[in-house]
């Protein structure tokens, strides 16, 4: 009886060949996008019209980050829509985030972070020049804490007004441009000076986020220190003399 089963099988994959030739399969559509947001990371997301442009920047800033959590101040109410929508990006990018308006529980969050040995990323909708002597004042100028800044501005702050002086690690956002973004960076260089360096940008019109990491590493910048001194203190121990007699 072998032979009929032979003869079923055939029968069958002719039937099947038959019907997959009258099988219609519908066209391939164009899809158009908006815009796609380039990423050298596995998450990408799709830029949406109806996000504004800072949410974006800040969000593939972030990533560049690689962050293993985000801490997110707000302060600047002018920056509401801004601040909503990077919200809603960095949750899709799947980062975890905690979001303080009370500037005592936020400094009370990073206290309690950084005292466990644990890094902390933060992002301040709020210009900078009172939040850094706060910082230092609180003694949250710490390896472990990177304090980053973006309130809107088109340029840097000066010196002279802010000085985010060792071991603060402050980065500061600024927007030149309507779809460009610059990231300045203190520790750029070991020469210890407070003074902000370029080190990144990001342009809506190109290719987004110009390189990853973010930052410079701080293994490579301080490789060689480029001739700098260093002020040691030296405590002088008086060691006490016993007469016997």
């Amino acid at each position: 009886m072998w032979w009929c089963k032979v003869l079923l099988v055939s029968l069958l994959g002719f039937e099947f060949a038959q019907t997959y030739k009258h099988i219609q399969y519908p066209e391939p559509r164009n899809v158009s996008l908006v815009a796609v947001g380039l990423y050298n990371t596995k998450k990408s997301l799709i830029v949406n019209s109806n996000l504004s442009t800072p949410s974006i920047a800040l969000s593939e800033i972030i990533n560049g980050l690689r962050p293993g959590s985000v801490t997110i101040l707000a302060l600047n109410n002018s920056l509401s829509e801004d601040i909503d929508d990077f919200i809603c990006k960095i949750h899709e990018l799947h980062f975890k985030s905690c979001i303080f308006s009370d500037l005592e529980k936020y400094f009370n969050f990073i206290e309690s972070t950084i005292s466990g040995s644990a890094q902390s990323w933060s992002l301040i909708f709020f210009e900078p020049s009172e939040l850094a002597r706060e910082i230092h004042a609180r003694n949250l100028a710490h390896r472990l804490a990177l304090f980053i800044f973006y309130w809107g501005t088109e340029k840097p702050p000066k010196s002279s007004t802010v000085r985010f002086e060792e071991p603060i690690r402050a980065a500061v956002i600024t927007r030149p441009r309507k779809a460009a973004f610059h990231v300045f960076y203190n520790q750029a260089t070991p020469k210890g000076k407070s003074n902000l360096r370029l080190v990144n940008w990001y342009d809506e019109e190109s290719l987004g986020l110009y390189r990853t990491p973010l930052l410079p590493d701080s293994s490579n910048v301080y490789s060689n220190f480029q001739g700098r001194v260093f002020n040691v203190p030296v405590i002088h121990v008086i060691y006490p003399l016993f007469i016997l007699s």
